[in-house]
């Protein structure tokens, strides 16, 4: 009855040290950087446990002496080992963030969107927009080589018939004749987007034309009939 009282209070005095030390992993040591996994203290534990079921049974005296010596060597080396083994890991020494410096980044785009606009049903620049357009590449091709990429779009406004194949074809025909534009003044090669359909042209083109009850909305209406001159890798503003 005195070993099993002995062995029972071995039992629950280590099961207590590996809830303490859980918690204290947990809780301050994850926190501070120190690098201990419980799951050590688990199978150390396991393994008393079973150094001690042995010890009940009926041994030769040196069996008994070695176990007796084990039940207090053996988890303290365990734990001491896996503490060592566990700060040694790069992968573990990895998720250690306490001496992390962080600092905020800024990568910027450098793109430019222009919009040109156009008269109803017309797939060509009026005087005006042509002017703006050759001032804009005027400035923006001093600031060297740039990947230039042009998006028509045209408004909800019916066509008397095939309405919605004749405005995506209108939206085609805007951004092939701004590239042509483009590239006579500049030589530079320049992407036209080419809508396959009305329902891909109007999802990327962000203003709703008409009201609920369906009504053109004529302000909105006007900005829809444009192309997007999209002007990618500027490095008119860049400082490095």
């Amino acid at each position: 009855m005195k070993n099993l009282a002995r062995y029972t209070l071995l039992f629950v005095l280590y099961t207590s040290v590996y809830f303490i030390l859980d918690w204290i992993v947990d809780r301050v040591v994850s926190r501070s950087g120190f690098l201990i996994d419980g799951n050590i203290l688990f199978y150390g534990l396991l393994i008393l446990v079973l150094i001690i079921f042995f010890q009940h049974f009926k041994l030769p005296n040196e069996s008994k002496k070695i176990l007796s010596y084990l039940d207090l060597v053996f988890p303290i080396s365990l734990i001491a080992i896996g503490m060592i083994v566990l700060s040694m890991n790069p992968a573990r020494k990895a998720m250690d963030t306490s001496n992390t410096v962080y600092t905020n980044t800024f990568n910027p785009n450098y793109d430019f969107v222009l919009p040109f606009f156009f008269e109803n049903g017309i797939d060509t620049l009026d005087v005006s927009e042509k002017d703006k357009l050759l001032e804009l590449i005027d400035i923006f091709m001093t600031c060297g080589e740039e990947e230039i990429e042009v998006i028509g779009y045209a408004s909800s406004r019916a066509f008397e018939g095939f309405s919605n194949s004749r405005n995506t074809q209108l939206a085609n025909d805007r951004a092939k004749n701004v590239k042509s534009y483009i590239e006579a003044w500049t030589n530079s090669s320049v992407n036209a987007r080419n809508w396959n359909d009305y329902e891909e042209m109007e999802s990327f083109r962000r203003i709703t034309d008409r009201d609920l009850q369906g009504n053109l909305i004529s302000r909105s209406e006007k900005l829809n009939r444009r192309v997007e001159v999209v002007w990618s890798n500027n490095k008119c503003y860049r400082n490095d």
